[in-house]
């Protein structure tokens, strides 16, 4: 009896410190996804105008709310859509080729965090660029 006590005493105290660990990631991931979210649109817009300079395309990034950026083909009409969701945190897109969510995942460090699509981690550089090649054709 004593040790069927132990045993969900110590079940009890695994899953606290569980629940624990993910509540404080959750916090976390909250204070740095916003930085993460700006910087993406960042490079989109970066990448957008090298684009523009190197090419006849264009490509504009649209910003109509805080949460929310629309990558846009002048030419073909073709648009990405991001809306970046706080409360969870992640980014749910919707283009002519794919949709999906970029979730983040907090680095080993914690002081981090890394985009995953389709639960394989990404680079910023490749998030950007699948993006742009969305609309390109």
């Amino acid at each position: 009896m004593g040790n069927l006590i132990e045993s969900v005493n110590a079940r009890e105290r695994r899953l606290m410190i569980e629940d624990e660990r993910f509540v404080e990631e959750q916090r976390i991931k909250k204070a740095l996804a916003p930085r993460k979210w700006a910087k993406l649109r960042e490079d989109l817009q970066n990448e957008c105008e090298q684009t523009r300079n190197a090419s006849s395309v264009s490509i504009r990034l649209e910003s109509p709310a805080a949460n929310e950026a629309k990558l846009r083909n002048l030419e073909s009409g073709a648009m990405a859509l991001l809306t970046y969701v706080p409360d969870v945190p992640c980014i749910f897109y919707e283009s002519p080729k794919r949709h999906g969510q970029i979730v983040f995942r907090l680095s080993s460090d914690r002081a981090s965090l890394q985009f995953v699509e389709n639960g394989a981690p990404q680079h910023d550089s490749e998030i950007v660029q699948n993006l742009m090649i969305d609309v390109l054709r």
